[in-house]
């Protein structure tokens, strides 16, 4: 467990980021209907949150949503299987620091196998949850880590009563790799030139600016079946570790994933379009599969 006070700053929002099960309670709930973990997987899925970078930028380490927040006078607390290290506090430690009575504005990032419910609760009592931003979601786990969108697409809710009307579900696409920079934009400070998500907090706060076109994802990683994958409205490409389209899907009229696209010759253009956005994405971010499996 790691606890960081530091000194006297500005009053800022709290921060609440809670990986668990569970639900937020209580009215202005905003939710997003489109959220993908950077990686379907428990580690680097959670590590990515953390650090706002995806598993094959190296995203543990700083800058993360913690660092930056205690630079910024946070009292911070990073708790739980973050895929960062071992495993460091849990429910009743979270539960503890709550109660502690924080002098400043603090940052509690929680990951948990269980239900965050008392943890909510506990933050109620402190009469501090209508000044802090709390964000909810989860990944699933490594047995069902694969590309299809019951595994990649995960549940995402926020709630932050002093600035953003809730009750609302936003339809957007929306990525585990952008919490950390969201959050920073919420609190007032930058994004990191390290991290890769985007910060989508005018969007939240003003309605300002474009939602994302896509999101990308990666998954199976250091293995013989390691996948890259993009989406696009409602289209969604997954190549192979050698940079090969293996499934084609539009989600709008076949949400189940059941007809696979990629081989269809009328297809052929959207095939060439996504694969050609993914490259993009894999330019952005630095990802060299091929080079780093030794693919020609």
């Amino acid at each position: 467990m790691i606890f960081v006070s530091a000194a006297a700053a500005p009053k800022r929002p709290n921060v609440l980021l809670l990986v668990a099960g569970g639900e937020i309670p209580g009215p202005g709930i905003l939710r997003f209907s489109r959220a993908y973990a950077a990686c379907p997987s428990s580690a680097p899925g959670r590590a990515a949150i953390l650090g706002g970078r995806f598993p094959h930028a190296a995203p543990c380490g700083e800058p993360s949503l913690q660092s930056e927040l205690k630079r910024a006078g946070y009292s911070a607390a990073c708790m739980g299987e973050w895929g960062c290290g071992p495993a460091a506090g849990d429910r009743a430690a979270a539960i503890g620091f709550l109660r502690a009575g924080i002098p400043s504005s603090f940052c509690l990032c929680l990951a948990l196998d269980s239900d965050a419910a008392p943890v909510l609760e506990a933050l109620d009592r402190t009469g501090l949850a209508g000044d802090t931003i709390v964000v909810l979601t989860s990944l699933r786990g490594p047995a069902a880590g694969g590309p299809r969108d019951e595994s990649a697409r995960v549940p995402l809710a926020l709630r932050y009563p002093r600035r953003i009307p809730g009750g609302r579900v936003l339809e957007f696409l929306v990525s585990g790799v952008d919490l950390a920079p969201t959050l920073l934009g919420l609190c007032g400070l930058e994004t990191p030139r390290a991290m890769q998500g985007r910060d989508l907090s005018d969007l939240l706060l003003n309605g300002q600016g474009d939602p994302p076109e896509s999101i990308y994802a990666e998954g199976g990683l250091h293995t013989e079946g390691e996948w890259r994958m993009v989406v696009r409205g409602l289209d969604k490409l997954v190549v192979s570790a050698q940079l090969q389209p293996t499934h084609l899907f539009n989600l709008g009229q076949d949400p189940e994933e059941l007809v696979n696209l990629v081989s269809e010759p009328f297809e052929r253009r959207k095939r060439d379009e996504m694969l050609a956005l993914l490259r993009r994405w894999m330019l952005r971010t630095g990802d060299r599969l091929p080079r780093r499996l030794g693919v020609r």
